[in-house]
């Protein structure tokens, strides 16, 4: 006949503890912009993420992140290429985003339609201003224009002149 054991009978656990090292956290102020640092961060802004967040990452701060680059013509031609493809991706993000709603509402693809081409099914006339037509070289004023400015700025000198003249006489 065994016995059974009472509720109130001490139990043992074998328990062994393992210690595990781990790096130490990063404490103190930020660390300094390398270039190791700076691509790492333009990697992140070409993956999504806003600028503060890339410097968070890598320990840096946003303010040490700007300065430098200000200094800096390769910088900044550099972190403008981020800038572009993190653009890139995020539109390309939306128009994934739009063609898959449209599989469950035409409205989605209707609106993609109505945005990229205005001319073809927007309701109303769309007149927008184009990008490109804000950098081109203002026209050349005409001869007659011109020659007009001339005579006028000619007479404003000439009456400057007599006033000057009249004014030096009586004093």
């Amino acid at each position: 006949m065994t016995a059974e054991p009472s509720p109130y009978a001490e139990k043992s656990v074998a328990v062994t503890l393992e210690l595990v090292d781990r790096p130490p956290r990063a404490r103190g102020r930020p660390a300094v912009l390398n270039l190791r640092a700076f691509v790492k961060i333009c990697g992140h802004i070409e993956r999504g993420f806003s600028i503060p967040n890339s410097c968070e990452l890598e320990s840096v701060s946003y303010r040490t992140f700007r300065r430098r680059v200000s200094q800096s013509a390769r910088l900044q031609e550099r972190l403008k290429e981020a800038e572009e493809t993190r653009l890139n991706l995020r539109r390309e993000e939306a128009l994934r985003s739009i063609m898959l709603h449209g599989e469950r509402s035409w409205m989605a693809h209707a609106w993609f339609l109505e945005r990229v081409w205005p001319n073809l099914f927007a309701l109303r006339t769309v007149n927008r201003v184009d990008s490109d037509e804000d950098n081109q070289p203002e026209p050349a004023l005409p001869s007659e224009v011109l020659k007009r400015h001339r005579d006028l700025l000619l007479q404003l000198a000439q009456e400057d002149a007599a006033k000057q003249s009249l004014g030096n006489s009586e004093a």
